[in-house]
């Protein structure tokens, strides 16, 4: 074969092989785009010290009458989206209570629960409900109840990742949520009330869109985000300290 032809056909597969790598360039960068840029105004200092700021406020600190917009979540929410996910399966799923019907209807859920699940002693069954009573004072001054999930599911390359990954990136992703709700002045407080108890119960996995599994392993559920408003003075009083990270950090 003629050198000249040689060369040809040699430049001709890379023109072919430039245009592919551009195109799917193109179709990468349609699909995944360029993280936005950080706001000029947020500064190491100031990250640190909404970490530190951050408490969990619990409901019997509550207002009454709390006036939290559905926008103020939506973005907190937003930035939970955004947590750290090993594998790119984004396992995190919340399912909002709204308003006062909504946590009407979660009390409902949690005391058909209660009532239904299976194994539970009798006495111990009726502790319970009587707990829950007690306690729905209390949660009827949430502005939303969000029920925290993990979804089991297959990466891009079918791979299973193990639950406990999942379970820590939803859990980061739970921490985004806390600290973007802070910034709103919505308070919150992540409960496990009713893990490996009445959140097993079929009808609440159904209802909360957490009944698969993949190769035998079930959708969880970690438990509750309980989000309402509260004075200044009552945020005030949380109180909290840290042990020095020093003593929890080794260097080599």
């Amino acid at each position: 074969m003629a050198l000249s032809k040689i060369l040809a056909e040699v430049d001709s597969i890379a023109a072919t092989v430039f245009v592919a790598v551009v195109v799917a360039s193109l179709i990468y960068l349609k699909s995944s785009p360029p993280p936005p840029k950080a706001e000029t105004t947020a500064t190491p200092a100031s990250v640190g010290a909404l970490m530190r700021a951050r408490r969990s406020i619990f409901p019997k600190d509550f207002a009454s009458d709390p006036q939290i917009p559905r926008e103020a979540v939506e973005r907190a929410l937003a930035c939970a989206n955004w947590a750290p996910t090993h594998g790119k399966t984004e396992p995190w799923r919340f399912v909002v209570f709204e308003g006062p019907s909504g946590v009407d209807k979660f009390l409902a859920m949690k005391h058909a629960a209660i009532a239904a699940q299976p194994g539970l002693p009798e006495d111990a069954r009726k502790a319970a409900l009587t707990k829950a009573e007690k306690k729905a004072k209390d949660l009827r001054k949430c502005a939303y109840i969000i029920a925290i999930c993990v979804k089991r599911l297959r990466n891009a390359s079918d791979k299973l990742m193990p639950m406990w990954e999942e379970v820590a990136a939803t859990s980061m992703a739970v921490q985004n949520l806390h600290l973007a709700l802070w910034t709103e002045k919505a308070y919150g407080y992540w409960s496990s009330g009713g893990y490996k108890g009445w959140l097993d119960v079929p009808d609440v996995r159904s209802m909360l869109g957490m009944d698969g599994d993949v190769d035998g392993e079930r959708d969880d559920v970690l438990g509750f985000f309980f989000v309402g408003a509260a004075t200044e003075e009552k945020v005030r009083g949380y109180r909290a300290k840290r042990g020095d990270v020093a003593a929890k950090t080794t260097w080599y």
